[in-house]
């Protein structure tokens, strides 16, 4: 998982590109669903108070799906 705390506890910066998602046999129409679906989820994780403040502060400054949806 790209977000996972690293040995020392620290979050890694992180870099999601659509593109790089192998072909899984999607339609476009299905992809496109999965993308809003995933946006929608890291919405959610960033109003989650349970996440801690480092990575409330890294979801502030963009959702990570933010450029493919």
């Amino acid at each position: 998982m790209g977000f996972a705390p690293r040995s020392g506890g620290e979050v890694q910066p992180f870099f999601f590109d659509v593109s790089d998602i192998p072909n899984a046999n999607f339609s476009q129409d299905e992809f496109e669903m999965l993308k809003k679906i995933a946006h929608t989820f890291w919405n959610n994780v960033a109003k989650d108070g349970r996440i801690s403040e480092e990575f409330k502060f890294f979801l502030s400054q963009r959702n990570p799906l933010e450029p493919f949806v």
